[in-house]
C-alpha cells in the first residue's frame, strides 16, 4: 500500500460511511481532528435526518470547518429531506460559517430534493458498495463456480420460489400471510426472522403488529383479509434456510455479501421483498442483487422503477417472460397486487414450463451474474467511486490547490 495521498477526510462518526468501503490513493482518513492537520472534508453521517447529526460533531471545533467542505452523509436508506431538517441543516452550517456551495448531501434515493437549499445532491448506495466490495479479488472465480452450479440444476426442483424476509416490515408480512392465505407458503424456500428479531420495526405484541399493519395506508382491505394467518406466521418462528449469516448468538446479521445459498439451486425464480415500497422513492438495495448473482429471474416488492435503476446498473430484466408492468406503477397497493399476480402464476405453471423460461432467459441470467460478479466490482472500482470522491473534494477550497 503506497502512502495516503494530499487530501485529507475526517469521518465525524466512525460507524459506517462511504469511505470505509471506498480505497482511493488521493485521500487520508482522519478520524479525529488534528489541528496541525486540518481536514479538507468533513463526512457527517445523518442517516435518520434528524437533529442526531450534531452529535456527530458536537466535538469537532469551530477551526476544523475553516477550510473544509461537509458530505452529509445519508446513503444507507431512502432518504426524503424534510423542510424542518433543512433548517437544521442551514442553521448547522450559519453557525459553522460553511456556505452552502461547500456542502453536499449524498443519498441513495435518486428523486430526494433539498427544499430551499442550494446545497449539492450527490447519490452513492452504501449497501450495494459493501455488497461487492470483495469480489474484485474472487469475481471470476466466484462466476465460474455459480455458473458450474447453474448448468447442473435439475429439470425437477423442490419448490417454485426462494424468499429473504429476514424483517418484519408490513409490506413483507402482509407477502408472507397472502402466501399462508393462498396455500403457497410451501412453493417457497421462505426465510423469515420471527416478531422476536432484534431489528424488529413492528409493535412488540401481535397485537400491535395488526394494528399496525391495518393502518398501512392503502393495505387496509389485505390486512384484514389475511390477518386471521398472523398467529400462523408468528408459530413458524425465525425461519432460517441454507446459511443466512448469523452470529454464534443467533443474532441475524445483514445478509449483503452475495450470499449463496442451496436453495437457489432448488428453485426457479426469486420473490425478492424490498426495504421499502413507496410511491415516490428511486433506490434499490442490495437485495435483488441477490438473486441476480445466483442466475435467478425474479420479482420485486419494492419501489416504482426498481427495473429501471437495476438497468441503469447494468443488468437486464425479464420482460416479456415476466410481465414487468408492476415496474411503472405508482401505487404500492396495486403494484403489490402485480407483483403477487405473477408470483401465483409462476407457482401454478409446470415444471416443463419453468424448464423453458429458464432455458429462454439462460443467456440473461448468466450475462447479469459475469456483470455483477465480474464487471460491477471493477466499474465501483474504476469509474463510480473515483467519481464520488472527485466530486466531494472539488467542493473544498483546496480544490484549486491540489489535484484531484
Amino acid at each position: 500500500m503506497g502512502q495516503p495521498g494530499p487530501w485529507r477526510v475526517l469521518l465525524a462518526d466512525q460507524r459506517k460511511s462511504l469511505f470505509h468501503l471506498v480505497k482511493d490513493s488521493r485521500i487520508e482518513i482522519q478520524l479525529s481532528f488534528d489541528p496541525e492537520r486540518p481536514p479538507h472534508l468533513i463526512v457527517i453521517p445523518c442517516p435518520k435526518l434528524s437533529k442526531s447529526f450534531d452529535e456527530s460533531v458536537r466535538d469537532l471545533p469551530p477551526e476544523a470547518f475553516a477550510g473544509a467542505a461537509v458530505a452529509l452523509e445519508a446513503t444507507g436508506k431512502g432518504t426524503e429531506p424534510s423542510v424542518e431538517f433543512m433548517h437544521c441543516v442551514q442553521d448547522f452550517l450559519a453557525e459553522r460559517g460553511i456556505p452552502e456551495e461547500r456542502c453536499a448531501f449524498v443519498a441513495n434515493n435518486r428523486r430526494a430534493i433539498l427544499p430551499g437549499s442550494s446545497i449539492r445532491i450527490l447519490h452513492y448506495d452504501y449497501w450495494l458498495r459493501r455488497m461487492f466490495k470483495d469480489f474484485h479479488k474472487r469475481g471470476l472465480a466466484e462466476f465460474e463456480f455459480r455458473e458450474a452450479n447453474f448448468r447442473a440444476r435439475g429439470r425437477h426442483r423442490p419448490r417454485r420460489f426462494l424468499s429473504f424476509n429476514m424483517t418484519a416490515r408490513p409490506w413483507k408480512l402482509l407477502f408472507l400471510l397472502s402466501l399462508l392465505r393462498d396455500g403457497l407458503w410451501d412453493a417457497g424456500y421462505i426465510s423469515f426472522g420471527g416478531f422476536a428479531h432484534v431489528d424488529r420495526p413492528m409493535g412488540e405484541t401481535l397485537d400491535q403488529v395488526a394494528a399496525e399493519l391495518l393502518q398501512t395506508r392503502g393495505f387496509e382491505d389485505l390486512a384484514s383479509d389475511v390477518l386471521r394467518f398472523l398467529p400462523s406466521l408468528d408459530a413458524k418462528g425465525k425461519v432460517l434456510f441454507g446459511q443466512i449469516p448469523h452470529t454464534r448468538q443467533g443474532v441475524i446479521r445483514k445478509a449483503t455479501d452475495g450470499v449463496r445459498v442451496e436453495e437457489f439451486d432448488l428453485t426457479w425464480f426469486s420473490a425478492t421483498t424490498e426495504t421499502e415500497m413507496s410511491a415516490t422513492k428511486d433506490y434499490v438495495t442490495e437485495k435483488p442483487f441477490k438473486a441476480m448473482l445466483n442466475f435467478h429471474p425474479q420479482v420485486i416488492l419494492g419501489n416504482p422503477g426498481a427495473l429501471v435503476r437495476l438497468r441503469s446498473f447494468g443488468f437486464q430484466s425479464f420482460s416479456p417472460w415476466i410481465d414487468e408492468s408492476y415496474d411503472q406503477e405508482t401505487n404500492p397497493r396495486r403494484r403489490f397486487e402485480l407483483v403477487y399476480a405473477e408470483v401465483r402464476r409462476l407457482c401454478a405453471a409446470d415444471e416443463a414450463e419453468m424448464a423453458r423460461l429458464e432455458h429462454e432467459l439462460s443467456e440473461i441470467l448468466v450475462a447479469n451474474a459475469r456483470w455483477g460478479l465480474v464487471d460491477m466490482p471493477r466499474k465501483y472500482r474504476e469509474v463510480w467511486d473515483p467519481e464520488i470522491v472527485a466530486n466531494l473534494l472539488a467542493l473544498s477550497p483546496a480544490a484549486s490547490e491540489l489535484p484531484i
